[in-house]
C-alpha cells in the first residue's frame, strides 16, 4: 500500500472487464476507443498504442490493453483499454486510495455515456504490486521470508536449505465471492535485487455496471489487499517503511 514514507508500492491497478462474445465486439471497439478518449481527453489528452506495429490478432488479445490514456506524457494516472477490458492504474508517489478512487469514478462515468459501450454485467480485479530491496546476504531466501515477510515454507525434501537461490509462490485463496492470489518471488529490478509481490482481489461473480456497484466493491478489495500488506510485513520490515 502507500501513504508511508517508504512504501514499497510499485503499482497498483483496477480492471474491469467483460465477456466478448463476437466479431462485432472486436469490431466495435475502433469506435469505443475514439469515443472515450473524447469524453476524457480534458482529464487524460495524452494517447498511445500498446503495439506500435502490427497487432496480433484480436482473440489474443482478449483482456489486454491495446490503447492507454495519461494526464501526462509517461505519466500516471493512466487508463488502459482492449478488447474486454478497461484499467484505471497508478504508481506509489501518486496514490492514495481516496484520489484514486476518484479516478475509478471518473472512467465509470465517462464508459456509461457511450453508447458503444452498453455493457450490463462486468468482473473486477484490484491489484497492488510491492517491491522490497534485498541481497539477501544476511538471510538465506527462505529465512528471509519467515523472519521479514511472515511466511514460512516448512519442507523435508532438500535439507540443505542455505542453498536456496529463487523462489517462486502463486497461491490462491476463496474469500467470500471472491478469489485473492498472492505471489511472492525474487526479482530483480533496475540490476537492483529483492521480493516482487503481488496481492490481487478478483470478483467471483458478475457485478452490475454501475458506480454504486464497483465502488463498494473496490472498497471492500482495498481493505482487503490493506489488510494483507499490513500482516505481510507486520515487524522489521514496516518499521522501515514508516510505519
Amino acid at each position: 500500500m502507500s501513504t508511508l514514507e517508504n512504501a514499497p508500492l510499485v503499482e497498483v491497478m483496477l480492471e474491469i472487464f467483460w465477456e466478448v462474445k463476437v466479431d462485432y465486439d472486436y469490431n466495435n471497439l475502433q469506435y469505443l476507443i475514439g469515443d472515450l478518449f473524447t469524453e476524457i481527453k480534458n482529464k487524460y489528452p495524452v494517447r498511445n498504442a500498446v503495439y506500435d506495429s502490427t497487432i496480433p490478432p484480436m482473440e489474443l488479445l482478449t483482456h489486454r490493453p491495446l490503447h492507454r490514456y495519461r494526464k501526462l506524457k509517461d505519466g500516471y494516472p493512466l487508463i488502459q483499454i482492449g478488447p474486454g477490458l478497461i484499467t484505471v492504474n497508478t504508481v506509489n508517489q501518486n496514490y492514495d486510495w481516496d484520489t484514486f478512487k476518484i479516478e475509478i469514478e471518473f472512467v465509470i462515468d465517462a464508459l456509461s455515456r457511450l453508447d458503444t459501450f452498453g455493457i450490463d454485467k462486468v468482473k473486477t480485479r484490484l491489484t497492488y504490486f510491492d517491491f522490497v530491496k534485498d541481497n539477501f546476504e544476511k538471510d538465506n531466501r527462505i529465512e528471509y521470508l519467515a523472519n521479514k515477510m511472515n511466511f514460512e515454507l516448512n519442507q523435508n525434501i532438500i535439507t540443505d536449505k542455505s542453498k536456496t537461490k529463487a523462489f517462486n509462490f502463486n497461491i490462491a485463496f476463496q474469500y467470500e465471492n471472491n478469489t485473492i492470489n498472492y505471489i511472492l518471488k525474487d526479482r530483480k529490478i533496475d540490476d537492483e535485487l529483492g521480493v516482487w509481490l503481488e496481492y490481487a482481489v478478483t470478483s467471483d461473480s458478475e457485478l452490475k455496471f454501475n458506480k454504486i456497484s464497483i465502488l463498494k466493491w473496490a472498497e471492500k478489495a482495498h481493505d482487503k489487499c490493506r489488510d494483507i500488506f499490513y500482516k505481510t510485513f507486520d515487524g522489521i520490515l514496516l518499521k522501515q517503511f514508516g510505519e
